[in-house]
């Protein structure tokens, strides 16, 4: 191990600079609304959704010094660039062609590839991949317990992730392209709209900008929702657009529609705000100063003051086998049923 090991970048943002500088004010500042407290403060995209040494590993962590290299070059920092590099070509042709003529088709595939990524690089995502872990080990562990000492499972030994383990976890699931087409086909086979927010009711967004509202009381076919039946995404892209995407065979929008522009009355800002809101980890972030609307609606739910709504879905139900056709042959799949807090969303 060197012992002069020096890490170039201290700071290292889940969500990027570039992204949050859309929601500042006209005066530059980012306004920030701390969830769990409820307070708000004034800061800049540099100063927030970030944590330190987020894509390094502990030195010594791992065998023949791949810590020590990977930490010394930077390696998980530079790959997180160069994805943002491209998620700023997405945004500003978002940003420039949406408002007059909506996502066209080859946008919307680069779209759905950064909306992937962004989802499974946050510290929430990180989490969620933990409790997923606690919840399967202390399954087996209450499970072991009970076979053998009957009427004591409760006594079952309770389970902390490895840090290390949880960082290779995180850091295959963000590399791994079969993940990036996974989670991407899915947000592009549903609806999408181009949402348009009047002046004076912006969208916020959160350190955990790609949310999601389940509108059918479980989830499934995976952990992450996003193929969901009934599954409604907010990806907010600036004060001003946001991107909606609704699954087809619930919500059924007209097919004419999809990927156009759409000028949304206030009440549907704030409706697309709250689910924003229950996504986020810790903060919202927004071009105003007024939090009112989502204190509120948190004041309504006080347990996703404590964490994210996704992290409340994350607990193992049912399973059951099911049928889906797959271009002319038949595909056997197990679909897991997931539970979830009760949110009331439209208080």
């Amino acid at each position: 191990m060197s012992k002069d090991l020096k890490q170039k970048t201290i700071k290292q943002h889940f969500v990027p600079q570039r992204y949050l500088r859309n929601f500042k004010d006209a005066t530059g500042v980012l306004w920030v609304y701390e969830k769990a407290k409820g307070t708000v403060f004034a800061s800049g995209e540099r100063a927030v959704a970030f944590e330190k040494s987020f894509y390094d590993f502990k030195a010594e962590s791992l065998e023949d010094n791949a810590a020590e290299d990977w930490n010394e070059n930077e390696r998980g920092e530079k790959l997180m660039q160069h994805f943002e590099g491209e998620l700023g070509r997405t945004l500003d042709l978002l940003l420039s062609e949406g408002p007059h003529i909506g996502v066209s088709r080859d946008v919307r595939a680069s779209a759905s590839f950064s909306m992937a990524i962004q989802f499974l690089r946050t510290s929430a995502f990180r989490k969620q991949l933990a409790q997923q872990q606690t919840n399967f080990f202390e399954k087996i562990f209450r499970q072991w317990t009970e076979a053998n000492f009957p009427g004591q499972g409760h006594l079952a030994p309770k389970f902390i992730p490895g840090d290390t383990p949880l960082r290779q976890q995180h850091l295959k699931a963000m590399t791994d392209i079969d993940v990036w087409r996974m989670l991407g086909d899915g947000f592009s086979s549903h609806h999408w709209t181009f949402g348009v927010a009047p002046a004076d009711t912006p969208f916020v967004t959160s350190d955990n900008p790609v949310s999601r509202r389940p509108h059918l009381s479980h989830l499934g076919t995976s952990y992450t929702g996003v193929r969901s039946r009934g599954i409604e995404i907010v990806y907010p892209l600036s004060s001003r657009y946001a991107l909606i995407l609704k699954e087809r065979d619930y919500h059924r929008p007209p097919a004419s529609s999809d990927g156009h522009p759409a000028s949304l009355r206030p009440a549907e800002v704030h409706r697309l705000n709250r689910i924003v809101a229950a996504n986020c980890d810790r903060f919202v972030f927004g071009c105003s100063s007024n939090f009112a609307e989502i204190d509120a609606f948190l004041d309504f739910n006080r347990v996703i003051r404590e964490r994210s709504w996704e992290r409340w879905a994350t607990r193992l139900g049912r399973s059951r086998r099911v049928h889906r056709k797959r271009g002319t042959a038949k595909k056997q799949e197990i679909e897991t049923y997931l539970e979830h807090v009760p949110v009331r969303w439209d208080p």
